[in-house]
């Protein structure tokens, strides 16, 4: 717990830090609050926002947590046949197809980043002797609500920012590269982009 003193400087040292930045913040203890500037004025998040999302998913799923993305199909296959596949996501915001790896691993600012392979599933669809889906492929994305663009945010920032979604490959953008416009429905464009890679 922090004093009245220590309360003071690190007000002090925050307001300092935020620099004149339209910053706002609130800090508090098992007391109450310690430090507060602009607690209660709405502001666009920037990049650090990242920092605090990945602290807080570490801290409530664990360092050893995994997204994990699943597909059902309706029946066993029968002859290679299964009518309907289910593709189920569960939130992984790494899902790609190949291409985008690809554009990924050429980009130096991108090279490296980790990513789940869309790809890996259709092998192990393909190793399971599946060979024809009459109903085709369904994206199920019903794990978290259906808010895909916050309201606040510009039509500039829904263009670069893409949807959000329980099953979103590519970030949310069209195309087998993810190069295209954000999409409407991201479980629909992963139900596509998979059976695409079935039929190659």
């Amino acid at each position: 717990m922090v004093d009245a003193v220590g309360a003071q400087h690190l007000q002090a040292k925050l307001l300092a830090q935020a620099g004149g930045n339209q910053a706002c913040f609130i800090v508090t203890d098992p007391v109450g609050t310690v430090a507060t500037s602009n607690a209660d004025t709405p502001r666009t998040p920037a990049s650090t926002q990242k920092l605090l999302t990945g602290t807080a998913a570490i801290a409530r799923l664990g360092r050893n947590f995994h997204f994990t993305t699943a597909v059902q199909g309706s029946t066993a296959p029968a002859n290679g046949t299964v009518e309907h596949l289910y593709l189920v996501g569960a939130g992984d915001p790494l899902l790609a197809t190949p291409e985008r790896i690809a554009l990924d691993q050429r980009n130096p600012e991108t090279k490296g980043l980790a990513s789940t392979p869309l790809a890996t599933l259709a092998d192990r669809i393909h190793d399971a002797g599946v060979r024809t889906v009459p109903g085709g492929v369904v994206g199920v994305d019903g794990r978290y609500d259906r808010t895909r663009f916050l309201a606040g945010w510009t039509p500039g920032a829904r263009a670069a920012i893409g949807p959000v979604g329980a099953l979103t490959v590519n970030d949310g953008f069209a195309g087998p590269g993810g190069s295209g416009a954000a999409v409407t429905d991201p479980a629909l464009n992963a139900a596509a982009e998979l059976s695409r890679l079935l039929v190659a």
